[in-house]
This record gives structure tokens, C-alpha cells and sequence, in this order.
């Protein structure tokens, strides 16, 4: 997959503007950015759902995405969901249900193919979902958020289940998040900012950026960032005046964006 100074408009604003990156055949690719920085877009783009207006997106292989709502009939169980998006992809009925029972055990929907999606909890609902957009054998799978709204229980085990996807195969991940876990468990990761590209570099880069930083957060203050060590005399001198005060390590995100995060 490769995009070259690749733009995106969406009505009169550049969603997305001279994006260029690489990402090599079977690798995982978190794309992070605040809100409006072209995340969605990206993805759309790369899906062929939006056209670019100028630049390059070379996307090889059978494709699949998994949205922040679910592709699926709520009347149907998860069985049939799945069975029914195989049929209309082309997939041959007894490889599609060789592969649901293939899936199903790693996804830990195994004891939900015969219930209608209509009752199943957030979380499961969206493993239903992966389990859709999976049964087709895709080579890239696009994920836009796909664990927004879910609680950490939820969400780590939809994180959990796209890991052993990834382990068990040469599929391409492209994963949208805001999570910063999301993010380090992935190979690389884009930054966007204003549509722009801030950094593309392996998680492990942007946290030895972020080493012995923190966020500091003092009701009626600014949040600051900055080192440990001051941050920290400032925390407790904030507490003995009663104020309220948390410490929180820095993310990938605010490590790849400052100082506009100071």
C-alpha cells in the first residue's frame, strides 16, 4: 500500500493534504490525529468510497472495513450475517463456513453464531462485525475507530481478537484510533494534523520520545507537559493548597505534536 502526496477535499476544506507513506504487505498501521484531522478520510479514500483530487493511492489486494457501526442485519444471527456477506462477495458457501468456524474461536464468538445480533452486547456485536468483514479472506482490512464507544473490557478484547488476526495471517491492517494502546500495538504510526502528515515511525520511536514526560492537569490551570521531575513538585504543591491534580504519562499523540500540546 502506498499513498503519494495524496489530497482529499470534503466541501471546501482540505480533509487531507499531500499525504505520502509506504506500509509493506502484512503490516499493522495505526493512524492517529485529534479530531478533523483527516483520519476517516484517509481511510475512506484508500476504501474507494471518496476520490482524491490529486496524488497517488495504490492499494493491491481484496479489501474489507470495519466502520464504527456495524455492517450487519440485527434480524439475522451472527452465522447468517457472515454467511450472507461471503454469498454476496462470491465466496463459495462451504469455504465461507470453514472459515466462520475458523474465525469464530480467535474473535470469541464462537458460542454466538446462532444469536440474532440484535441481542448482543456492544462488544460482541463488533466482533461480529470482524467476523463479517473477515469470512472473505481479505488482504486489507481498513478499521475506522471500530472500538469507539465500547467500554476497556470490550475494547481490549476487540484489540485482543484483531491481534490474533494479524498473528495468524498476512493481512494489512489500517486501524484509525484514538486510543493510545491501539496505537503501540501497532507496527507503525501515522500522525495526522490538519490533514497533514506529522510523523510516520514505529510506536516504540514516539514513546522513547515521550520517556519521563507527563501531563500535568491542575483545576483551574492550563493542562502542562513537560518532565517528570518538576511536574511532579508542582502536583504535590497543588494538593497541599487542595486543588484537584492528575499525573498521566504522554502520549504518542501529544509526543508527536509538540509543542502544540504545551
Amino acid at each position: 500500500m502506498t499513498c503519494t502526496d495524496l489530497t482529499v477535499r470534503r466541501g471546501k476544506r482540505e480533509a487531507v493534504r499531500n499525504v505520502s507513506f509506504t506500509l509493506d504487505a502484512g503490516r499493522w498501521l495505526a493512524v492517529i490525529g485529534r479530531n478533523g484531522s483527516g483520519k476517516s478520510t484517509l481511510l475512506l479514500t484508500l476504501a474507494g468510497l471518496l476520490r482524491r483530487q490529486s496524488g497517488q493511492a495504490e492499494v493491491r489486494g481484496a479489501l474489507e472495513t470495519v466502520l464504527q457501526n456495524t455492517a450487519l442485519d440485527k434480524l439475522l444471527t451472527v452465522r447468517e450475517n457472515a454467511m450472507l456477506f461471503a454469498r454476496l462477495r462470491g465466496v463459495a458457501a462451504e469455504q465461507a463456513a470453514a472459515r466462520i468456524a475458523s474465525l469464530a474461536g480467535s474473535l470469541g464468538v464462537e458460542d454466538r453464531l446462532n444469536d440474532r445480533v440484535g441481542s448482543l452486547s456492544g462488544g460482541l456485536a463488533r466482533r461480529a462485525d470482524l467476523l463479517r468483514a473477515c469470512v472473505t479472506g481479505p488482504e486489507i482490512l481498513l478499521l475506522d475507530e471500530p472500538t469507539a464507544g465500547l467500554d476497556e473490557t470490550a475494547r481490549r478484547g476487540f484489540l485482543e481478537s484483531v491481534r490474533l488476526l494479524r498473528d495468524a495471517g498476512r493481512t494489512t491492517l489500517v486501524w484509525a484510533t484514538h486510543d493510545d494502546a491501539e496505537a503501540r500495538a501497532a507496527d507503525h504510526v501515522a500522525v495526522l494534523d490538519d490533514g497533514e502528515r506529522a510523523a510516520f515511525e514505529p510506536p516504540e520511536a514516539l514513546a522513547a520520545r515521550a520517556a519521563d514526560r507527563i501531563v500535568l492537569s491542575v483545576s483551574g490551570e492550563p493542562d502542562r507537559t513537560g518532565a517528570a521531575g518538576p511536574l511532579r513538585e508542582a502536583a504535590e504543591r497543588a494538593v497541599a493548597e487542595g486543588r484537584t491534580v492528575r499525573l498521566r504519562p504522554i502520549s504518542l499523540l501529544e509526543s508527536a505534536l509538540e509543542p502544540s500540546f504545551r
